[in-house]
């Protein structure tokens, strides 16, 4: 079984801006962040929504995907359902990406703005915040960014 599928891909070409939009689901296993991290990132490359070298979206996209796959806590009743996973770039300007949660994070007393991986994912994008119902959590990074490009150091550290 695959461990992701592609719901959609949408492109709007007009003149010097482009945006592609990518929509697929995966699976809720550790094997599957991996992948879809590879092939979200070749879209983000090839949209240039990043500059070469930057790893900083790569590490929190990876860090929101453990997030949606091992982190939530995922009632014994709930089946495991997929995740959903959008990916909008805008070509040499930004990347937004939302995950969704579906039911299965759970905020049961859990101060996420104190988990190191939210810390971490921070430090990679401009944005990120979760739903008020906790069903998705968006991340956006503008190409343009500040953001060091050194992150992936603190990242392998964490590994």
């Amino acid at each position: 079984m695959d461990p992701y599928n592609f719901q959609s891909v949408a492109s709007d070409m007009n003149g010097d801006h482009s945006v592609i939009e990518v929509q697929l689901t995966m699976r809720r296993t550790p094997a599957a962040i991996a992948p879809v991290v590879d092939q979200l990132m070749w879209v983000i490359r090839a949209c240039q929504c990043v500059h070469r070298g930057d790893r900083t979206v790569e590490v929190a996209l990876h860090e929101a995907l453990r997030i949606a796959v091992v982190m939530c806590d995922v009632r014994p009743s709930d089946r495991l359902e997929d995740i959903s996973v959008k990916c909008r770039c805008e070509s040499e300007k930004e990347v937004m990406v939302m995950i969704g949660l579906a039911r299965a994070v759970a905020f049961h007393g859990r101060d996420w703005g104190v988990e190191p991986t939210i810390h971490l994912i921070k430090r990679c994008v401009d944005e990120v915040y979760f739903e008020k119902d906790g069903t998705a959590l968006h991340l956006r990074k503008r190409r343009d960014s500040a953001r060091p490009l050194f992150v992936h150091q603190v990242w392998n550290q964490l590994a």
